[in-house]
């Protein structure tokens, strides 16, 4: 993985112009309120500079890590980041941790992507069906406790 390409959690947009970032801090997993970053950082993706405080208030040494890339930085280095800031302001009515993801386009636009839907939405629904019938196999299978055997084909017996 290529940290020069915006790291932390910036990624390809479809059209491959574009970078996709979250305004979640990745410490909180809250909106941010002042994004920062390392001063030497290769990354563009940004944290919450009062949880990164509070995470490294036992730090000894100014050897604190960043929170991103986890290179070693102290808090002359910090800067906070405009773009960041910016985009927190344009979209603090709009922006949630459920709707956090701005996709930044090589002309320098940006917008608030659509609310972000569960990655495996599809397979969780298409187990949960399954477990009113043959998924109770399965838990046999991985129920250490079950000794009685009871499951739904001989196939999926497992002796010990």
């Amino acid at each position: 993985d290529d940290e020069g390409d915006g790291g932390g959690e910036a990624e390809m947009g479809a059209d491959n112009h574009s970078l996709t970032f979250t305004l979640t801090c990745p410490i909180s997993m809250q909106l941010m309120k002042t994004p920062v970053r390392g001063k030497k950082c290769k990354h563009m993706q940004c944290y919450d500079l009062s949880m990164f405080l509070q995470t490294n208030e036992t730090v000894f040494g100014g050897r604190w890590r960043c929170a991103v890339c986890e290179d070693f930085l102290c808090l002359e280095e910090m800067v906070q980041c405009g773009l960041f800031t910016k985009m927190l302001e344009t979209y603090a009515d709009e922006a949630s941790v459920n709707r956090d993801k701005v996709q930044f386009h090589a002309d320098g636009t940006w917008k608030l992507m659509p609310e972000n839907k569960l990655r495996y939405g599809s397979k969780k629904r298409n187990n949960d069906s399954a477990d009113n019938g043959s998924g109770s196999a399965k838990r046999v299978k991985d129920d250490p406790s079950n000794t009685t055997g009871n499951v739904s084909s001989p196939q999926e017996i497992i002796i010990l």
